[in-house]
């Protein structure tokens, strides 16, 4: 097999899907099953098995996958030192991260840096922290943008701290208020994201010995702010949510104040793409502001 083959693999892999694998690559999806049957032949393993849900890797390729993704890593990693050798600024870089990061923060550090660098590439992967942590722990992803995971396998460069707020509808009885304890918000509903995507308030809830009243639990912030703003119960959210938020909401700081430390992640062995590290370098060098 040569690297584009294993390139597709790791693309199906994540995918989970022949026709949008095939989109991503710009062929044709009988030539991504032509590509992904002969490296089948030719390793003598089945690779993907059908289901409701995709194409699901099967044991065979589960193993084989971080072999892969190594191989794929150290390639880029090759090919962008030979472009830095040339004295040209190029390269991809892929970038795990959560919504609020990716709404309010990153685009105009992305365009700071592209103004600098413009033939570096970008493709941005969202997902929740245990996701982008997996994904940079397994090189799905060269970096991730995230709350800190307290992952021993992985550095964690902080770039900035944002602090939890209640959020309230807009009339609310609290909404007067600048500041409310956990003590005020006891007898309300809350609304919060699944469990999975919720960790950094559950461990506050945990921290602070609070068991809320949960009363609906949702995939995103912007569903989580317009069930508050219908009055269906209130919220725990990071302040940077709420920038050009269009709901009728308030926001109450917490007492005792309460925050999440956000930044970079990169993995533990040190072995970061050119055009990553430069990006890190420059995000270091201007604070991330």
């Amino acid at each position: 097999m040569n690297l584009p083959a294993y390139e597709i693999i790791t693309k199906i892999a994540e995918l989970k899907s022949l026709s949008r694998t095939a989109e991503y690559f710009s062929y044709t999806p009988s030539r991504i099953s032509q590509i992904l049957k002969a490296a089948e032949e030719e390793l003598g393993v089945p690779l993907f098995r059908r289901e409701k849900s995709g194409l699901i890797p099967t044991m065979e390729c589960t193993v084989l996958l971080p072999a892969l993704r190594e191989l794929l890593n150290s390639e880029k990693c090759f090919q962008e030192q030979l472009s830095r050798l040339k004295n040209v600024e190029a390269g991809v870089v892929r970038i795990g991260s959560f919504t609020s990061l990716s709404c309010h923060w990153l685009p105009q550090r992305l365009r700071d840096f592209g103004d600098r660098y413009p033939q570096i590439q970008f493709e941005l992967k969202l997902g929740s922290t245990p996701q982008i942590a997996d994904w940079t722990r397994s090189g799905v992803v060269d970096l991730g943008l995230t709350a800190d995971p307290g992952a021993p396998d992985l550095d964690f460069i902080q770039l900035m701290e944002d602090d939890f707020v209640a959020v309230l509808p807009e009339g609310h009885a609290l909404a007067g208020r600048r500041t409310a304890s956990f003590q005020d918000l006891a007898e309300e509903n809350f609304i919060f994201l699944a469990p999975e995507d919720n960790q950094a308030v559950e461990e506050l809830l945990r921290r602070e010995g609070f068991q809320p009243r949960v009363r609906y639990r949702v995939r995103d912030d912007y569903t989580v702010m317009a069930l508050v703003e219908c009055r269906l119960g209130i919220s725990i959210l990071p302040r940077l949510v709420l920038n050009r938020s269009p709901y009728h909401i308030a926001a109450l700081e917490l007492t005792p104040p309460c925050v999440r430390r956000t930044g970079i992640i990169l993995p533990k062995n040190g072995r970061v793409p050119p055009a990553t590290r430069r990006l890190v370098e420059f995000w270091l060098k201007t604070g991330g502001e």
